[in-house]
């Protein structure tokens, strides 16, 4: 599957002279690097000293481990002694080895820097900056240890949900996808792999309130670029599959990822709507829209079934606009912001 970024037009180029939000180049210290068989290399520090926020010579210690790529891992890394601000912060740090055999990869994640460091939306993760040192790539973002998807699928279990998701919950949740949504249309940026691991929840200052932070922007791509094979299977829109001459991307093909997500988030085992195991039958079923929504232990309500029929139309000339879907009476009784 192609996953080229090449409709972004340019990339970051890979100096650390180039200047940027990121830490200062002379002010970093990196200790003790850590041995690393993976592909993402050997320079993952314990600690380096940098600018965070505004705020100088802040010192970035590494932390706990929170999961890994093909070419990179990423890790919890706690910000203290800023001169500014005493208090403890914790960020997450993708660490990206840029000269490995899986190189391509790099110019995936400039891409994604390129993109996401535009982006400033309560329902987007921050980008709070990036350098280069020692053939790698640091990218520091907002610190979201969870994902929709740890609620919506077990990873054990092919047959049963993770955690207990509230049809409240579910309702909020979707609002704020689309919230984020339409702040990525309105900035022209197509997510292009919308997906419930993509969907991160952070808590707010409410107990047991989390909110929504749309993340990992590497496969994203202008809005009216040209449509090329990009996405997770199961989430991916039938144009995408099989674009028509001269059809380009829109952000009708993230609103088809989210429709997805709702039948996952709604149905029984978190499964979404096309999954099969075969990719080819996931495909086929995709391309033809075939559709089927359980009807055991109960049916779904009527309002959910609704919104999910409008959103998954073939031609994404007919698919619900984001306008036309905050009047739904899913949404009733929630507020979306302006």
């Amino acid at each position: 599957m192609d996953t080229s970024s090449s409709n972004l037009s340019s990339t970051i180029p890979l100096t650390p002279e180039r200047k940027s939000r990121s830490p200062k180049r002379a002010k970093r210290t990196p200790t003790k690097p850590t041995r690393d068989s993976s592909p993402s290399g050997v320079f993952i520090p314990d600690s380096f000293i940098g600018d965070f926020q505004h705020r100088r010579e802040c010192n970035f210690i590494r932390g706990a481990f929170l999961g890994k790529g093909m070419t990179s891992r990423v890790y919890i890394y706690t910000v203290e002694n800023c001169s500014v601000d005493p208090e403890q912060i914790k960020v997450a740090v993708k660490v990206v080895n840029y000269r490995n055999p899986m190189a391509r990869q790099s110019k995936l994640v400039l891409a994604e820097i390129k993109v996401h460091q535009t982006l400033d939306s309560s329902h987007i993760v921050k980008f709070h900056g990036m350098f280069i040192e020692s053939s790698h790539i640091f990218i520091i973002t907002e610190l979201c240890v969870m994902s929709l998807q740890d609620i919506v699928r077990s990873p054990n279990s092919k047959h049963s949900r993770a955690l207990y998701l509230s049809s409240n919950d579910m309702i909020r949740y979707t609002a704020q996808i689309l919230e984020g949504l339409r702040y990525l249309r309105n900035m022209s940026v197509v997510h292009c792999d919308l997906k419930p691991g993509n969907v991160f929840l952070k808590p707010t200052d409410r107990d047991g309130v989390l909110d929504v932070k749309i993340g990992d922007f590497g496969l994203a791509a202008a809005e009216n670029s040209e449509i090329s094979t990009r996405g997770t299977p199961n989430y991916i829109a039938p144009e995408v599959l099989s674009p028509e001459k001269g059809q380009l991307l829109t952000h009708k093909v993230d609103l088809w990822a989210l429709g997805c997500m709702i039948f996952a988030m709604q149905k029984k085992n978190g499964s979404p709507p096309f999954e099969t195991d075969s990719t080819y039958t996931t495909y086929k079923r995709i391309r033809e829209v075939v559709l089927i929504f359980p009807s055991l232990p109960k049916p779904w309500p009527e309002t959910t079934v609704d919104l999910i029929k409008r959103i998954l139309v073939k031609d994404p000339v007919h698919r619900i606009s984001y306008e036309e879907m905050i009047q739904h009476p899913f949404f009733e009784g929630y507020v979306f912001s302006n």
